[in-house]
């Protein structure tokens, strides 16, 4: 290694030779480290703004297994939850859902499955104080095709109008029961990458204060293979309400 000459602007903390030791390598001992980028996020970020990372892992029974669950017959599970203070905010810019599998290298070696892996048979809801943000729906279980064209079916279902549905129809409807079954309408997601919402959104989910978030597992399916566990993983900041406030009214100008 070098010496840094005098007039470097990260000079070294003590003195130095010009020459390193016989058979060995200068020592130089640096008074500041730069983080990547430099200083940029301290400059840019807020210094209320904490940061926010949790993560929650549960692992299976034998009712995920079992040959009984169905659409019609699915079970819930709660995989994480966190609670806002009176005076907390708390902004989730991020999220994540995964089905982990054994590695089969030793019995503590796990790895995340395919993206997709076991969607015809878990999902999963993010609440709010027990409601999910958004209109969602999600159709989990295929249906077999439409073969009519929609609109005459809409105007076919105008009152007083003669409307006799097809199988299709029927079908649709059978597939999708199975979430009213659990509880949570259509607005159980499949387990695929990413989070719902605008990618040009810094924030998916606002939780206000004194306000409960949850992930809930759904088994609508059994699982036909092994499995180490599901987990969620949550990322964002906490803030004040205050700021958090000025943060959405902030927002909402930007998006108008």
């Amino acid at each position: 290694m070098m010496a840094y000459p005098p007039n470097c602007p990260i000079a070294p903390a003590g003195p130095t030779s010009a020459m390193p030791p016989p058979g060995g390598v200068l020592p130089v001992n640096l008074n500041r480290v730069l983080q990547v980028a430099g200083p940029f996020s301290e400059y840019t970020r807020h210094p209320e703004l904490e940061d926010f990372e949790s993560q929650f892992r549960v692992e299976p029974d034998d009712s995920w297994f079992s040959q009984d669950r169905s659409p019609q017959s699915p079970i819930q599970f709660e995989v994480g939850a966190i609670t806002t203070g009176d005076n907390q905010m708390l902004l989730i810019y991020d999220y994540s859902v995964d089905v982990w599998g054994f590695s089969g290298v030793n019995p503590h070696d796990f790895e995340p499955l395919e993206d997709g892996r076991h969607s015809g048979s878990f999902g999963y809801v993010l609440r709010i104080n027990g409601s999910s943000p958004g209109a969602l729906r999600y159709r989990l279980d295929p249906v077999s095709p439409n073969l009519r064209p929609l609109a005459p079916q809409i105007q076919n279902a105008l009152p007083n109008a003669s409307y006799n549905p097809g199988a299709d129809v029927y079908a649709r409807a059978f597939a999708e029961q199975f979430a009213s079954a659990a509880g949570f309408g259509a607005s159980v997601h499949p387990q695929t990458p990413g989070r719902y919402g605008a990618r040009d959104v810094p924030f998916t989910l606002f939780v206000q204060p004194n306000a409960a978030m949850d992930v809930t597992g759904v088994i609508f399916n059994p699982i036909e293979s092994p499995i180490a566990f599901v987990q969620a993983r949550l990322s964002g900041y906490v803030v004040s309400a205050k700021l958090g406030q000025k943060i959405v009214d902030d927002l909402r100008m930007t998006l108008r």
